[in-house]
């Protein structure tokens, strides 16, 4: 699930997707992007964002194991910025 707060208007948006509705190269896409930036070993960032910049709640649950990431935007890293912008995107597309 990713939740994005904050920006000018401090609208939330929510967006959450299951595997099973990814297909196999988004979900290896997925699974490289956990795996490459530990994200199951990631500490919640602290500090607030710049002013009218997003916050985001990245959370993810396997079978095992469920973490949850708060970031700013601004500290958004490159392969998280891609897993947000794959979350936001599927989970937008109709339904087959």
């Amino acid at each position: 699930m990713i939740e994005r707060t904050g920006g000018v208007a401090g609208i939330a948006l929510r967006r959450s997707i299951s595997s099973g509705s990814l297909n196999p190269d988004e979900q290896l896409t997925v699974n490289t992007l956990l795996e490459r930036s530990n994200f199951f070993e990631l500490a919640s960032s602290d500090q607030p964002g710049p002013p009218d910049r997003f916050v985001y709640t990245i959370t993810v649950e396997t079978a095992t194991q469920s973490h949850t990431v708060k970031v700013s935007e601004a500290d958004l890293a490159n392969g998280l910025r891609v897993l947000v912008e794959l979350v936001m995107r599927a989970a937008t597309r109709p339904s087959l």
